[in-house]
């Protein structure tokens, strides 16, 4: 019974493993992504007063998407990883607000999307050098409480509010 409740956990798992072999090339990168995508899997749904609690517990933030479809957004999650101090890892539109933002902000790194060889090269980049993923949180954080905190928000609302009015 052990034997086959065994077979059925594990083969998922190995083949997991191996999608992210066959993605990356490298036995390295593929237990890391392994290893990530089994926190989400296995953390349960949390309620939303915990949300910062989970984006803090990778050592970096995935932002994902289809080449073309992300040219002027920036998905929600960015400002959770942002402020729970992690690094900003996109496959996403170099050319996007979310690339500018990153850019500006020197919050993470963009690999431009359906790029896997780029994708790579940037998570190999933050392995690497843990001290400058780190620096790279920071500095995300950083930057949401100087120019997105409540009152510059409220401020640039109210002042685009006037335009409009003035402009009529």
């Amino acid at each position: 019974m052990f034997q086959t409740l065994g077979y059925y956990i594990c083969m998922p798992f190995a083949a997991l493993v191996r999608f992210f072999y066959t993605l990356t090339n490298s036995y390295g990168l593929a237990i890391i992504l392994f290893t990530i995508v089994i926190k989400l899997i296995m953390l349960p749904f949390q309620p939303y007063e915990e949300i910062s609690h989970v984006f803090s517990l990778g050592d970096a933030g995935l932002i994902i998407s289809k080449a073309g479809i992300g040219g002027s957004s920036v998905p929600s999650k960015t400002w959770s990883i942002m402020a729970a101090n992690r690094p900003v890892l996109a496959s996403f539109d170099k050319e996007s607000q979310l690339g500018s933002l990153i850019a500006e902000a020197q919050c993470g790194l963009v690999a431009q999307a359906n790029d896997s060889e780029a994708f790579k090269e940037a998570v190999r980049k933050l392995y690497q050098n843990r001290d400058n993923a780190s620096a790279m949180g920071e500095r995300g954080r950083e930057y949401l409480a100087k120019n997105l905190d409540k009152e510059t928000c409220v401020n640039a609302y109210v002042n685009v509010l006037r335009q409009v009015t003035e402009n009529g």
